[in-house]
């Protein structure tokens, strides 16, 4: 009996992980959007190491070579007012995957380039705006999955930024050096291709925590009107301007004990 008692113990210890799956999967959402940020951010800053090889392949002059690079940085900074307004309009998840497109669309067409204005917008345009588009999602992620210390992990994920910007440097040169400048960009198109993967991961609802499914359920709107259909409010503010336009220049006390009076009765 002894013997019957033990099998199913250990048969239940087999199977046990070595962490809680709701750890598991906080880990696997925050690590996926590390790499998001480490590469969206890592890669259009680190185009000024490909400089060189750009203005000696297409025998351009110095502006005409720093525009990519002044593009593709630009638009990462000035840009997010994009991804800001896609997250709201079709959520976080499709927003990461239009901008991993966008992208890789334009870092695996800058391959077949054949002149330098044609890099202004494959390498400059697109993969500036498409990181852009990655960034702001990738951010909002974090508030949504965890309810606990979303500020702490929001800080140590912006650390991703720097981080891509030391590390891209790197890998491009050493890129360069054995695949040349179009062989790099292919590469380089992977690593952004594969942010749809992570955003993915990151934006899956098999792995948001219990505790933040309900964030997830708030409609979200780019504009806000709502305030407009209480007639009360609108009328109180429309009679409050009239009283104070007209008397607050003879009687300014008497205005304002004017203006209470109809915020009260709008109100009743």
């Amino acid at each position: 009996r002894s013997a019957e008692v033990s099998e199913p113990v250990q048969a239940k210890s087999i199977g046990k992980c070595c962490c809680s799956s709701k750890t598991c999967a906080a880990s696997i959402v925050y690590l996926s959007l590390f790499y998001n940020v480490l590469v969206c951010s890592g890669v259009p800053i680190s185009l000024g190491v490909m400089y060189p090889e750009l203005k000696a392949s297409f025998s351009s002059t110095n502006a005409e070579a720093a525009t990519i690079v002044s593009l593709a940085m630009g638009l990462l900074t000035s840009g997010g007012i994009v991804g800001g307004i896609l997250c709201n309009k079709i959520g976080a998840r499709k927003t990461i995957a239009m901008g991993s497109i966008l992208s890789f669309s334009g870092a695996f067409a800058s391959y077949f380039a054949e002149n330098i204005l044609t890099l202004m917008f494959t390498l400059g345009v697109f993969v500036g705006i498409g990181n852009a588009v990655v960034y702001i999602p990738s951010m909002v992620v974090v508030s949504e999955k965890f309810d606990t210390h979303a500020s702490l992990l929001t800080m140590i994920l912006t650390a991703g930024r720097p981080a891509g910007v030391l590390l891209f440097p790197i890998i491009i040169n050493f890129l360069m050096e054995i695949y040349f400048w179009q062989g790099t960009l292919l590469i380089i198109s992977g690593f952004l291709l594969n942010i749809i993967l992570f955003g993915l991961l990151a934006t899956s609802p098999l792995l948001i925590p219990s505790s933040s499914r309900k964030n997830t359920d708030v409609q979200k709107k780019t504009w806000n009107f709502s305030v407009l259909k209480n007639t009360k409010l609108v009328l109180h503010r429309v009679c409050a301007d009239n009283a104070e336009s007209k008397h607050h220049e003879q009687y300014p006390q008497c205005c304002y004990c004017h203006h209470g009076r109809l915020l009260h009765r709008a109100w009743l």
